[in-house]
């Protein structure tokens, strides 16, 4: 058995037990300053993604990344929980530098909303 860490690599495990296994699908994202160009997601997760995605896309707008897939191994702290979907292929970071840092310059803006962001 064969698992790949790397969140860049495709993260099937490869055995004789694959075709029970949902399938990861690489996902392109817009290459934005330091933002990976590509991630990984559940097969479910990538279609919904991808819907939502051309329709940003059709309007204009961009999708960054600063990941998705997480390894088992990862290091966890304040910015990076144990418990979370990014294991499962289920969740997704936009870029963190798209957004916060310059608004004449991102593709995201931040608004507060009373107490949060």
């Amino acid at each position: 058995m064969e698992i790949h860490l790397d969140k860049q690599m495709n993260p099937a495990v490869e055995d004789d037990r694959a075709a029970d296994r949902m399938a990861w699908v690489q996902i392109p994202a817009a290459p934005y300053r330091d933002g990976d160009d590509r991630f990984f997601l559940r097969q479910d997760a990538a279609e919904a993604y991808l819907r939502v995605r051309a329709v940003v896309v059709e309007a204009g707008g961009i999708m960054t990344s600063s990941g998705a897939r997480r390894s088992l191994n990862a290091t966890v702290g304040a910015a990076r929980s144990a418990t979370s979907f990014h294991y499962t292929g289920r969740a997704l970071d936009l870029f963190v530098g798209s957004g916060m840092e310059n608004r004449a310059r991102d593709p995201y803006l931040v608004a507060a909303d009373g107490d949060r962001y």
